[in-house]
């Protein structure tokens, strides 16, 4: 039973994993964003940002809680701001990786994030 048990765990497991996607493109102040809803892509974030969103595709897509934090921790870890986090980025804009799961039309539940 208990070998059952682990299989199905192990196969859960492994067929979320399967059905995660990934977007690449620019991560943006989903606040922002919202308010200029055809230019997101000049939505740069700043160490006061506390909702992402990702453009990718020519769509903007918002991050949920657990990827906004993930994000903020990913801007806080980033090399060219490790000597001062308040700094902004060079160049103003941040390339990120996001792999997750899309939940609704504009939502994605993130698994990980990758700032570049």
């Amino acid at each position: 039973m208990r070998r059952i048990l682990t299989l199905c765990a192990f196969v859960t497991v492994f067929s979320a994993l399967a059905l995660a996607e990934t977007w690449t493109g620019k991560l943006v102040d989903a606040t922002c964003a919202d308010q200029q809803q055809q230019s997101a892509t000049s939505c740069n974030p700043t160490s006061a940002t506390t909702m992402f969103a990702i453009v990718a595709g020519g769509k903007t897509y918002k991050l949920d809680d657990a990827g906004n934090t993930k994000a903020m921790d990913a801007l806080k870890g980033r090399a060219d701001r490790a000597a001062d986090p308040n700094a902004p980025a060079a160049g103003g804009q941040i390339s990120a990786k996001v792999t997750g799961t899309k939940q609704g039309d504009n939502t994605l539940k993130v698994d990980s994030i990758e700032v570049q």
